[in-house]
């Protein structure tokens, strides 16, 4: 395994520290508790290798990514979690200006 390309962005108030590599259609990988990004380790060097554009965040609290202004715990809900989400794959996209 390569080392690996760390980038920080901004969702939806929150920071998040995510492993973005490769170019094509973009393939955004989620986890949940208790898991980070590596977790995926073995099949985002396969989908890089097919062409796509790969990211996969550390979620709120975990690694570099930011906590929240609430805490993990009182901030964590799908509704919630799932506009970072597509706030990340917009991003990713290129539809949000400002990449950190």
């Amino acid at each position: 395994m390569h080392a690996r390309q760390f980038q920080q962005n901004e969702t939806n108030g929150i920071r998040l520290c995510t492993v973005v590599e490769g170019h094509g259609p973009v393939v955004l990988l989620l986890n949940g508790f208790p898991q980070g990004w590596y977790l995926w380790r073995c099949q985002f060097s396969r989908l890089v290798d097919a062409g796509f554009h790969v990211a996969v965040p550390d979620q709120r609290g975990y690694g570099s990514s930011h906590r929240g202004p609430a805490g993990v715990s009182e901030d964590c809900d799908l509704t919630r979690e799932t506009t970072r989400g597509a706030g990340l794959a917009r991003w990713l996209r290129g539809d949000v200006a400002t990449k950190k």
